[in-house]
């Protein structure tokens, strides 16, 4: 047990008032700065597979997002939390381009969209893109969270 809590707090450090703080956490915020200072460009590369799941790819975009960039993060990069954060960041900004998607569904859109709901996002890290997988439910979600932000003003 003692060799366990020696591995943990391996990785952690305190704070000025002795609180462990994880060494992550500015690897963390660079990362996270770096993404929402780039403006990638999507692909979409399957629409709409007959379970709802759309995949993407979005590139890069710049030097600071390289692929050398984020492999200096591969620890933080395989986590839910990350790859939420940057696929839903990347959907929102690109939302006219997913709701084509959804749009044309058509006589499939009730079948498609409401039996499954979005959980979390599948992400990979591949040479200067990143691939997603998400269920198109978000995007219903998305519109309608839009729709009631327009509605309330």
């Amino acid at each position: 047990m003692d060799e366990f809590i020696e591995e943990i707090q391996s990785h952690l450090e305190t704070d000025h008032g002795g609180a462990f703080v994880s060494k992550n956490n500015k690897k963390l915020r660079d990362m996270f700065i770096a993404i929402c200072a780039s403006v990638p460009t999507v692909k979409i590369t399957i629409p709409c597979d007959e379970d709802g799941n759309i995949t993407f790819e979005a590139s890069m975009g710049s030097a600071e997002t390289s692929y050398e960039f984020f492999d200096k993060y591969r620890g933080l990069m395989h986590s839910n939390f990350i790859a939420n954060f940057i696929g839903e960041l990347i959907v929102r900004e690109n939302i006219d381009l997913f709701a084509k998607i959804m749009m044309n569904l058509k006589e499939d859109y009730i079948r498609t969209v409401n039996r499954f709901q979005h959980r979390t996002f599948g992400m990979m890290v591949s040479k200067n893109k990143f691939i997603f997988k998400f269920h198109v439910s978000l995007i219903e979600f998305i519109m309608s969270e839009d729709l009631k932000r327009v509605v309330n003003q």
